[in-house]
């Protein structure tokens, strides 16, 4: 594991790289490309408890439930646009398509997604500042996108300290613009205006020169032809018809997940201090899922190849060990919420979220079954089981729905936590039988050890 293992034989050689150009370097390590992606998601995770952080020690819960809330109304729509163009890049082993019919894609949707968020917003019942903060929040998580699809060219030829790099170069820089912004105004929506801006230099002035970099190291030619925007709608037809269901997929994921937010904006008439409070108890939940993403991003293109070159015994082991790694962080989240979870919610936050320790420890278990979910959902991705993966979605979503409709109304906060346990294991149990079901040896391998 710790030598640079090359590319599979029947892979053609980075994208564009024709006889005569400069050879492909050797790919890096799977476990350096597990460190990178760990450290950057690590501190980027930090950086985004920080901010929580600064929001909940410098404003109300009620203004974190405005945060909250906006993260809540953009979220799916944003995820839909972007069609999880990511890991289709990622896991695209026979480079069927170009970066810039990636990018192209991604800033179309973008823009339909935008108009979708103000009509949204203009139709909503919000006060007038919620509405800006939805509206300034619609365009940090844009400008997100716009980085995610360069992380896809990078991830696609396994170059993951780019994005480490990157991740670390937004995350402290955001939460610098963020406490300051706060700290001077009082106001979460300025505070929401210094992170999209933040965001917007990070990209304009490292991501975009380090994809230029890269293609000149793939393609010392004419490398611009590989990071040019190609107006074939055929092809960009193509790509959307492919991914369209991943796309499905993550605006029905990331609905699942809000959905006690929009049951609980109408709570006992606090929905906002309710709001506010399961933000930050779910925000700790996000630090196991960003580890695990490391993990999870990392070994999405090995697990690709292996699949694409049919060795489906290797896809198997390296699933698995993902799987161990998942018990692991899922144990230590339970472990930590049971024995310090108190002192935690304390000094993270005020003392006031330091009375739902109950409901911490419940997102925690969540929390546990939802980093298993995701390791399956990367393997599923990288088996090129997309279409699947929407009605399992929508089964889930619908799980969701009747849990939050079920536990919210009866017991608060306590309840939306409760609604995190059953999304969480739908979605396990889901994924699971899709990969049995329609992955070779998996079966009979999990058969096995089961014995």
């Amino acid at each position: 594991m710790t030598e640079p293992l090359a590319m599979p034989n029947n892979v053609p050689s980075p994208a564009g790289i024709a006889s005569g150009d400069a050879a492909p370097a050797k790919l890096p390590s799977l476990r350096r490309n597990y460190t990178l992606m760990l450290l950057g998601n690590v501190i980027y995770t930090g950086c985004q408890w920080a901010m929580l952080m600064v929001l909940a020690k410098l404003t109300h819960p009620e203004q974190v439930g405005q945060f909250g809330l906006g993260l809540a109304v953009v979220g799916p729509v944003i995820l839909f646009a972007g069609l999880q163009l990511r890991s289709i890049q990622a896991t695209d082993a026979h480079e069927r398509y170009r970066f810039g019919d990636y990018l192209l894609l991604r800033l179309l949707c973008i823009i339909c997604a935008l108009v979708a968020i103000t009509f949204i917003v203009l139709l909503s019942k919000y006060d007038t500042e919620t509405r800006l903060i939805i509206l300034v929040v619609g365009f940090a998580k844009s400008v997100e996108a716009m980085s995610d699809v360069y992380y896809g060219f990078f991830q696609q030829f396994e170059r993951m300290g780019y994005i480490a790099v990157s991740m670390i170069i937004k995350g402290i820089s955001s939460i610098a613009a963020l406490w300051f912004c706060v700290y001077q105004t009082r106001s979460v929506l300025y505070g929401c205006i210094g992170l999209t801006l933040t965001w917007l230099i990070v990209f304009l002035c490292y991501d975009v020169p380090c994809a230029r970099f890269l293609a000149r190291t793939l393609r010392e030619g004419d490398y611009r032809q590989l990071l040019a925007l190609r107006y074939d709608f055929r092809l960009l037809w193509q790509i959307t018809w492919l991914a369209l269901p991943l796309g499905g997929v993550m605006m029905l994921i990331s609905l699942s997940s809000n959905l006690p937010r929009y049951y609980l904006v109408n709570y006992q008439g606090h929905g906002g201090y309710a709001i506010g409070i399961f933000s930050a108890l779910y925000s700790l939940l996000v630090a196991g899922s960003t580890i695990a993403g490391a993990f999870g991003q990392a070994a999405t293109p090995r697990l690709a190849h292996l699949y694409a070159d049919k060795d489906y015994s290797g896809f198997y082991l390296l699933l698995k060990k993902l799987l161990f790694i998942g018990v692991l962080i899922g144990a230590v989240g339970i472990l930590v919420a049971v024995t310090c979870g108190h002192f935690l919610l304390l000094h993270l936050f005020k003392p006031v979220y330091a009375c739902y320790l109950h409901e911490f420890i419940l997102v925690m278990v969540g929390a546990a079954i939802l980093y298993l979910a995701a390791f399956l959902g990367y393997g599923l991705t990288a088996a090129r089981i997309l279409k699947s993966q929407l009605p399992l979605l929508c089964v889930v979503t619908l799980v969701t729905l009747l849990g939050a409709w079920w536990l919210i109304p009866r017991g608060g906060i306590a309840g939306a936590a409760g609604t995190v346990i059953v999304s969480s294991s739908a979605l396990l149990l889901g994924s699971l039988f899709l990969l049995l079901r329609s992955v070779p040896y998996l079966s009979h391998a999990a058969k096995g050890d089961s014995q």
